[in-house]
């Protein structure tokens, strides 16, 4: 396809209102180190459902803002004073070299301007009047760099858009949309992604949407996930298990081997005889679960089949006891 296609990034969502809002309440210590917060608290506080507020905790978590307790309750993270020292240490650093260039440049004026705002601060008398002081010297600041460095002289900045590269696999279903096909997205594996993932795939699962790309009315989407021991499944796959909401947004279908089916695939996929004519005989072990032993699957025989036609192949050179320690 020739036409180029432009996708613009929205960012102002319900789960980034409510990850900045708990962000400023923590930065500016509204919320104390150490503080409880819960799901439901902050949701009734804010005014949002709960699924935004959970995105948002997962976000500040990944950032040290929150963290869980041994006792399992969510709370403010406590300072960390060497990542202070840290990180004061990075911006006494930048901001230093970038106030020696700015003086350096500013005209007489601004400098002047400058000095009366210093002045200011340093004669107010509590932290709470000193905050918006220092707010302003620092937006007085960034503004008269642009103009310095020439982005405005004096005109209105342009505001821009991020766009992103399409995936390859979004170009094929565009492809395939324009042939007047009906696409069937498929998403395995959906709970073996880390929660970021799943957030972005549940918006491409719900509001049809990723990055600024729309899906066409005529994709259709599937997904698939592993059992979890969260259903009381006997499998202990290691998966990142859905919350009741985003569960709640799915029809589920569960799915069971059904060796009937399993032997018309074999037939077709070139399955070796002897191991089609194994499960014919012995259908109970299509997928078997062997107590503290190797857990037999559907995706198991076809590994067998391919190992037991290696074999016959170089029956000179693969002893027999080995092939069948192998299976």
């Amino acid at each position: 396809m020739s036409e180029k296609r432009q996708y613009v990034v929205v960012v102002n969502s319900v789960r980034e209102q409510a990850y900045q809002t708990l962000r400023n309440e923590i930065v500016s210590m509204e919320l104390k180190p150490g503080t409880v917060i819960s799901t439901q608290d902050t949701a009734t506080r804010l005014n949002l459902s709960r699924t935004p507020v959970r995105e948002a905790f997962i976000q500040l978590q990944e950032e040290r803002l929150r963290e869980i307790s041994p006792q399992k309750a969510t709370v403010v993270s406590k300072i960390d004073f060497n990542r202070v020292y840290q990180e004061w240490f990075i911006r006494e650093a930048l901001e230093v070299e970038n106030m020696r260039a700015f003086a350096k440049r500013a005209s007489k004026k601004t400098l002047e301007t400058m000095k009366e705002m210093i002045n200011k601060y340093y004669k107010s008398l509590s932290s709470i009047e000193k905050m918006p002081i220092i707010k302003s010297i620092g937006g007085y600041i960034f503004k008269k760099s642009i103009n310095l460095e020439g982005l405005s002289n004096g005109e209105k900045i342009e505001k821009k858009i991020t766009v992103y590269a399409v995936h390859n696999k979004l170009r094929e279903i565009d492809e395939e949309i324009a042939k007047g096909k009906t696409v069937l997205l498929f998403i395995d594996e959906i709970n073996r992604c880390e929660h970021t993932v799943q957030q972005e795939l549940m918006n491409l699962i719900l509001n049809r949407e990723i990055n600024g790309y729309k899906l066409h009315d005529d994709v259709k989407i599937l997904a698939a996930m592993n059992p979890s021991s969260k259903y009381g499944s006997d499998f202990d796959y290691q998966v990142v298990d859905m919350d009741a909401a985003q569960e709640n947004r799915f029809v589920w279908l569960n799915m069971e081997p059904d060796y009937t089916q399993w032997l018309d695939w074999a037939m077709n996929a070139g399955i070796e005889q002897k191991v089609i004519e194994f499960i014919s005989t012995f259908p109970e072990y299509l997928h078997r679960i062997n107590e503290d032993d190797i857990r037999a699957t559907p995706r198991s025989y076809e590994r067998v089949s391919k190992s037991y036609k290696i074999y016959k192949e170089q029956k000179d050179s693969i002893p027999r006891s080995v092939f069948l320690n192998v299976i």
